[in-house]
């Protein structure tokens, strides 16, 4: 609703901008749609606010406010210019700056901060682990997101699918800093992730890892019964690879239990795979080449654990967040 009612609030801005006529009934009519954008665009605003209200800050809710401002804004320009008879020239000079300044502003203005210090993301089921734990470091929060999880975790028979998969994202977003900033490197320093770095050094991840295994599995198999339909036939479900380098697409590809067993070796011809194995910690090991003595020898070059729970049915992987071999 708030994304149509902001194209038909600039559908009637166009109107009026595009409206060359002088005569009265038009002005009267430029008024009328003036009037009527900004009130559109009041409906929009209440549309956006109700949802951040019962449902928390997201990014598209916040970049929503933005717009909102934006189009008030755009009247407001063209509404003193229609009155005071300012050429063209001018509201166009003058929409530049305002543009320039909102989009200054919500680059000033940090939304992963807002989004969980202030009104975190929620759905139907409470507030949504997931998607705070992939806001960026700009946030501020891993160390205290990891904390919290794990506190609640630690005291749950039975570990809740919503905050396993998060509390994991976490561990292994919380590692990719520790391998990154172990050793200071100007060229790929950055500031927002640095700065959480200082505050997640001295977790032990390790041990929270242990910890979420050993609440989730019981060596192999997992902890969760699994229906005997299951166990002969296991659900297969897609893995994807974001941020797979292209290098290392066509190049082979293989997954290991825990144990060390190969359960598959072969090419991965796009960014996913069918994980048919189960659940469980697994290892996916991906391969490039390199020549030595005129042949092309394949190698290891980077080797991540993911773990697939009984409920999960696809499983996103984000490649940064792990560390090469």
């Amino acid at each position: 609703m708030f994304a149509h009612l902001s194209i038909v609030t600039l559908i009637i801005f166009s109107l009026i901008y595009n409206d060359k006529s002088r005569s009265s009934l038009s002005r009267l009519l430029t008024y009328i749609l003036i009037i009527e954008g900004f009130f559109l665009n009041m409906i929009a605003f209440k549309s956006d606010y109700d949802y951040a209200s019962n449902w928390g800050f997201t990014h598209k809710r916040l970049y929503g406010f933005a717009g909102v401002v934006w189009i008030f804004g755009l009247f407001l320009l063209y509404g003193y210019s229609y009155v005071s008879n300012l050429k063209n020239s001018l509201f166009t000079r003058n929409v530049a700056i305002f543009s320039f300044s909102v989009l200054l502003g919500i680059n000033l203005v940090n939304f992963d901060y807002l989004i969980y210090h202030y009104a975190k993301s929620t759905t139907h089921s409470g507030i949504d682990y997931l998607y705070l734990s992939r806001l960026s470091t700009d946030a501020g929060s891993q160390a205290d997101q990891l904390q919290k999880l794990m506190s609640e975790i630690e005291q749950e028979e039975r570990p809740d699918i919503r905050k396993v998969q998060p509390t994991y994202t976490l561990i292994y977003r919380i590692e990719y800093l520790k391998e990154k900033y172990k050793k200071f490197d100007i060229r790929t320093f950055n500031f927002s992730e640095f700065s959480e770095y200082q505050k997640v050094k001295d977790l032990d991840v390790k041990q929270y890892r242990n910890t979420l295994d050993t609440k989730q599995y019981q060596g192999s198999p997992v902890n969760y019964e699994v229906p005997v339909h299951q166990q002969m036939a296991p659900r297969t479900i897609t893995v994807t690879l974001i941020n797979l380098e292209k290098n290392l697409v066509n190049h082979n590809f293989e997954v290991k239990n825990e144990n060390g067993q190969t359960l598959v070796k072969g090419s991965l011809d796009t960014d996913s795979y069918k994980h048919t194995f189960g659940v469980g910690g697994f290892y996916l090991i991906l391969y490039d080449y390199q020549n030595e003595k005129d042949k092309a020898v394949e190698i290891p070059v980077k080797k991540l654990r993911y773990d697939v729970l009984q409920d999960e049915v696809e499983k996103v992987i984000d490649l940064h967040s792990n560390t090469s071999l």
